[in-house]
């Protein structure tokens, strides 16, 4: 009997942890949601800071996720790169951004090089990552929300990519919750199901459905094309962050975000999603 009533009130305990945790995680998309919104309505340098700061605290995220891996990253020269990016993009220099991940390049290089064996390959390998994935990954929404003169339209898009990403993670999850029996990769995410990655893609092609039909930014056939991959690989960042963690040995990459844990776990399919997108409307849609 005793047994029993502790393990009433355990169950009863994580019940009401995880209550606390919904709510937190609604109290957070309320306030977060809207401010993200507005900002890419505004678009310009209004973005830019925004995206900014984002990336700012996914790189620390990153970079600490790095120190638990036992790697040591050039954690000065990237905070300089990367300041450097967001000043360019600032300034509207988005055309020097690729021969400046170039240069980038060379400069991680060169500093692993002269301060040899302080840093190790790995070290300065991550370093590179760190630059391009928290950093320039993220300030692709800025050119999809700039793609067009006329504002509402970029608007849209920007919108459209938002959906996209929340549509997946939230079809992947429900689906996933309710019927998702056949794992994809258990030793790295226990929860994620071929069943609820379909229901991501389902309600994905669903989003691009609805902006086609009442915003008209791309024929169908393109609308769904790109949603059913921009879909994929939010998908795939999702699990490309889960396995970091899971190498890492922690649940969560910070405690930022109470309820959600850090801002990698929230934007990690965001940060896959977006350069789908941007190229998709840049270098297709555009023309067709």
């Amino acid at each position: 009997m005793r047994i029993m009533a502790e393990s009433r009130v355990l169950t009863a305990s994580s019940a009401i942890e995880r209550a606390a945790g919904m709510v937190k995680r609604l109290l957070i998309s309320i306030v977060g949601i809207p401010i993200l919104i507005t900002i890419s309505w505004l678009g310009g340098q209004f973005l830019v800071a925004m995206l900014a700061v984002l990336a700012g605290l996914l790189l620390w995220e990153f970079l600490k996720l790095g120190n638990l891996l036992d790697i040591n990253p050039l954690k000065s020269v990237v905070w300089l790169l990367a300041a450097g990016w967001y000043v360019l993009l600032f300034l509207g220099f988005q055309r020097y951004l690729v021969p400046y991940l170039l240069l980038a390049f060379l400069v991680l290089v060169c500093v692993y090089t002269v301060v040899y064996p302080k840093y190790s390959w790995k070290d300065a390998a991550w370093s590179l990552l760190a630059l391009i994935y928290p950093v320039a990954l993220v300030s692709c929404f800025y050119p999809i929300r700039m793609a067009v003169s006329d504002v509402s339209e970029g608007f849209l898009w920007a919108l459209y990519c938002l959906f996209i990403v929340w549509g997946t993670d939230t079809g992947a999850f429900l689906i996933g919750s309710l019927i998702g029996h056949h794992k994809i990769a258990p030793l790295m995410s226990p929860h994620k199901s071929y069943e609820g990655a379909v229901g991501g893609l389902v309600v994905s092609l669903a989003v691009g459905a609805g902006f086609w039909y009442f915003c008209g930014l791309a024929p169908l056939w393109a609308m769904l094309i790109l949603s059913f991959v921009a879909s994929f690989f939010a998908q795939l960042g999702d699990m490309f962050e889960s396995t970091l963690k899971r190498t890492a040995g922690i649940k969560d990459s910070s405690a930022m975000l109470p309820g959600h844990g850090g801002f990698m776990d929230r934007f990690d399919s965001f940060m896959f999603a977006v350069p789908v997108v941007f190229i998709g409307l840049h270098y297709w849609i555009k023309y067709l």
